[in-house]
């Protein structure tokens, strides 16, 4: 067996382990998606049959959630620290229409 025979066979080999090993994953993401789904047409129902009138659902598929943000006990210099953040990782300014906070913990150093 030459060099790149047994290079082939071992870069198959761990495609074929990768593969496995990622399968059962696959298949949970699978059924977690699905499950979501259901459930996002069952709670669409509930809501509205709940309301009367016209019904606007509000789409959360641009929703973010970030971490690592520092804490500021004045909101507006809160939201310009998000705005920056997101900002840069976008490349562009980003139009924001909702934040908010989590956790309102603070942490004092002694």
């Amino acid at each position: 067996m030459d060099v790149n025979c047994k290079v082939d066979e071992s870069v198959t080999m761990l495609q074929n382990k990768i593969e496995e090993s990622l399968n059962p994953i696959i298949a949970r993401l699978d059924s977690l998606q699905s499950f979501v789904a259901d459930s996002l047409v069952n709670v669409n129902l509930d809501a509205k049959a709940g309301i009367k009138g016209d019904v606007k659902i509000m789409s959360r598929e641009n929703n973010v959630s970030l971490f690592g943000i520092p804490e500021s006990r004045q909101r507006s210099e809160w939201n310009q620290l998000v705005a920056d953040a997101l900002d840069l990782t976008a490349g562009r300014k980003v139009e924001i229409v909702d934040a908010f906070r989590l956790s309102r913990v603070f942490y004092v150093l002694r």
